[in-house]
């Protein structure tokens, strides 16, 4: 696990957010999928926010990184306010310091980009740098990602779920974030892979002083890479605290479940520990 840094202020804040969605429409009734969740993600950390399918982490996920909106409460991120009305400028500004990856790079990769244009894509919208500014980030999000200078030509079709979900991560890092989201970024990929791509993970944390929100249903993989744990059933967090406490001290019986879901917990982090 990465070692939690001393904050000067929380990157992410989450008080009291609720996003509802009518079902059937005006008539219909309302569902709740975040239930007045609150948490925060100190500089430099990872909170990792674990549940089944269905109870609302990938939700919480998209409206902290300004993909759909809360119908209440309040995030911020990095300082800023995001869930009012916000100037077109400023979230703009915002979305080159939060990025995204997602849980099934082949279909979150456009299938007739080559690696190079994927990872360039991200400069040219942002108009970020030169051309040969440009070049030189794509190569140096390659080393940094573990692919080799010859895979710039690859298409996604030619790549593995390993090395797709690298290029994944490096176009998330090209605009130089501060803040990553990683909804399931291992859930498609086979454990061997995994335990790499967690490793990456953590690696770059600490090299790049990055702050992430890990969205995951497995507690053994989403343990590898964070500093806490906040449990979510059905909309609402059940349980949240370092690892080790969620671990050793569960007091909620859905947490629970979870932990001993993972048979043995040392043995199966064990599994992600080939550094």
């Amino acid at each position: 696990m990465g070692t939690m840094t001393t904050p000067t202020r929380p990157q992410v804040v989450v008080q009291d957010l609720v996003k509802e969605y009518q079902i059937g429409g005006a008539r219909g009734t309302t569902m709740r999928a975040v239930d007045e969740i609150s948490f925060e993600i100190p500089t430099g950390s990872c909170l990792g926010l674990v549940g089944e399918s269905g109870s609302g982490k990938t939700t919480t996920a998209m409206i902290c990184a300004g993909l759909t909106s809360a119908t209440s409460g309040r995030v911020e991120i990095l300082g800023t306010d995001i869930s009012g009305p916000i100037k077109r400028s400023e979230m703009r500004r915002l979305r080159k310091r939060i990025q995204v990856v997602f849980q099934d790079p082949h279909s979150s990769l456009d299938p007739r980009m080559s690696v190079k244009q994927i990872i360039l894509e991200p400069l040219q919208v942002h108009k970020v740098g030169d051309s040969a500014q440009r070049e030189e980030t794509v190569q140096e999000m390659l080393r940094l990602v573990g692919l080799t200078q010859g895979m710039a030509t690859r298409f996604p079709h030619q790549l593995s779920g390993g090395q797709a979900q690298r290029v994944s991560i490096a176009r998330a890092l090209a605009l130089h974030p501060d803040v990553i989201i990683l909804d399931e970024p291992v859930a498609s990929l086979d454990l061997s892979i995994q335990a790499q791509i967690l490793n990456l993970l953590n690696e770059l944390r600490d090299r790049l002083d990055l702050t992430y929100l890990f969205i995951g249903h497995d507690l053994a993989a989403v343990s590898y890479v964070s500093d806490a744990i906040a449990v979510m059933e059905t909309g609402r967090i059940v349980e949240m605290g370092p690892v080790e406490s969620i671990y050793e001290n569960a007091q909620d019986p859905y947490t629970k479940k979870l932990v001993s879901a993972v048979l043995d917990p040392l043995h199966d982090l064990g599994a992600f520990n080939d550094r």
